[in-house]
């Protein structure tokens, strides 16, 4: 009886810390992804690119036609 109040505290907190390194894996994962994305938006590429896209949706259709048209 003692022997398998043992073994469940000892397996509880083996499951307890694979949690919690599990936790602090996956944290810094989704930070790491945030900086990668975070430096691909300082990119100027992707700026001028969000540019483009904000003149195509305000710009009047007409105007945005005859540029096209221009091309």
């Amino acid at each position: 009886m003692v022997v398998c109040v043992v073994f469940i505290g000892v397996a509880g907190g083996l499951v307890g810390n694979y949690l919690k390194h599990r936790r602090r894996a996956t944290t810094k994962s989704v930070l790491k992804r945030i900086e990668a994305l975070e430096n691909r938006m300082a990119d100027n590429s992707i700026e001028s690119r969000l540019q483009a896209l904000e003149t195509i949706v305000t710009d009047n259709k007409n105007t945005l036609k005859e540029e096209i048209e221009a091309l």
